[in-house]
């Protein structure tokens, strides 16, 4: 475990991260520290990078495999247990507030100490939820700009497919949408960037075209022209999915829908957030999708206008079953 109880008698190695008292007991909040780790460190690193990590923290001299790395496997760590102990904090959020005995569950309250106000509980969880999943990416980010280092990460899973991808990174999507740099809206909408590339792109671009672009994406010498088409793609992409995923899911800056925010009456300095009407989210689905089929177009008209040097592009790719049928009646025999 990359935090440990004689380096937190007092929540030392915690309140470098968390303003967490110092009568913290250790051992309250050890078993969600385990359950986010495995669940969201080990995933991330990859088996392997975990392990060396976890001997780098727990050793007294850097294991094999660090070599002259030892400052940057120290960053990591510091990015690594920031994420950790916010993800575990938000993990167990419920049961620490909670005190568990054999005649049941009880919320503690003293006259000296209050439990905290419904909307602070929610700003609070949501804070050490975005903190912990955001710190994920700056992980990310670490590895990725020092490979030398971490050639462990390299042979991960996650490696693979973030390469492999159009869109591999919250960053990436950021530009391109605002999502408000929220790693936990590009999870939820990194389904519905698969389904664009599949049904949209692929079928744009012509399975010979398009599997060509995806292996130049991972190639050590990237062929200039198949990159860039790589532009066009990604903006089509993003809002595509965008707006499928308002549609199905109601999402935009945050994870839980779309909002507006006000100031509420009943509670000074309160905010408000306002989830939008079914005619607003169709609207803004609407028009994120054409303006992702209008990219597609531009991606079309780039491949026409120069395809000389595309010779894989026929102009005829599509699926006739990718259409707009809204207010017409088609069967398909």
């Amino acid at each position: 475990m990359l935090f440990k109880p004689d380096a937190n008698l007092r929540g030392e190695e915690i309140r470098l991260y968390l303003p967490v008292s110092v009568s913290v007991d250790f051992s309250n909040i050890s078993p969600f520290i385990s359950q986010a780790e495995i669940k969201y460190i080990q995933s991330l690193l990859g088996y392997s990078l975990h392990e060396l990590l976890t001997r780098f923290y727990t050793d007294e001299n850097p294991p094999e495999g660090v070599g002259e790395h030892a400052e940057k496997y120290q960053e990591l760590l510091i990015r690594v247990q920031r994420s950790l102990i916010n993800l575990a904090y938000f993990e167990g959020f419920n049961f620490l507030n909670t005190s568990m005995t054999d005649s049941g569950f009880r919320r503690e309250e003293t006259e000296s100490s209050k439990t905290l106000y419904k909307y602070q509980e929610e700003a609070l969880r949501s804070q050490l939820r975005n903190n912990g999943f955001n710190g994920l990416d700056e992980v990310l980010t670490y590895l990725e700009a020092f490979p030398e280092a971490f050639p462990l990460f390299q042979q991960s899973a996650l490696y693979s497919i973030r390469k492999n991808s159009f869109i591999p990174s919250t960053g990436i999507l950021n530009t391109l949408i605002d999502i408000g740099g929220s790693r936990l809206v590009f999870i939820r909408i990194s389904r519905f960037i698969e389904t664009a590339e599949e049904f949209d792109i692929k079928a744009l671009l012509g399975k010979t075209l398009y599997d060509k672009v995806k292996a130049n994406l991972t190639a050590q010498d990237q062929d200039t022209k198949l990159q860039a088409l790589v532009p066009f793609i990604q903006k089509a992409l993003a809002y595509l999915a965008y707006g499928q995923s308002i549609s199905e899911l109601g999402i935009e800056v945050t994870d839980k829908g779309l909002f507006f925010e006000s100031q509420a009456a009943t509670m000074q300095n309160s905010t408000v957030r306002t989830p939008l009407s079914e005619s607003q989210s169709f609207a803004l689905s609407r028009k994120a999708t054409e303006t992702g089929r209008k990219y597609l177009e531009l991606l079309r008209d780039f491949l026409l206008r120069n395809s000389i040097d595309y010779p894989e592009f026929t102009g005829e790719t599509g699926s006739p079953f990718n259409r707009d049928n809204s207010n017409k009646s088609t069967v398909w025999v």
